[in-house]
């Protein structure tokens, strides 16, 4: 395992195994003394047929989350950060990962 058939946006319903989704969990008011901004909570969810497999899927998400920086749309992404991981399987055995992400974006 390592690889991913597809990232979406949001759930996806009738997507090959093994795929990412990414979903917003919520957006608050955050900034700097002189500048405004914003954190994003988001979830990245990992969805395998099995299980955690040899671990690259979730060592790879956790290192584009530690390496994400840029500007965009009149944002600049200052700070990402992983704050938690949990791996389950769900009902019909599916291997699911959730990572919970905090960003933090300033505007420009």
């Amino acid at each position: 395992m390592g690889r991913v058939h597809a990232v979406h946006e949001g759930p996806a319903a009738r997507a090959t195994l093994p795929f990412v989704a990414i979903g917003p969990l919520g957006v608050s008011d955050w900034g700097t003394k002189d500048r405004a901004g914003a954190e994003v909570l988001a979830r990245v969810t990992w969805t395998a047929p099995d299980g955690p497999g040899d671990g690259l899927v979730g060592a790879r998400i956790a290192a584009a989350v530690a390496g994400m920086r840029g500007v965009q749309d009149g944002w600049e992404l200052v700070s990402a950060r992983l704050l938690r991981s949990r791996g389950e399987h769900d009902k019909t055995g599916r291997w699911v990962q959730a990572f919970e992400v905090r960003v933090r974006c300033l505007v420009l």
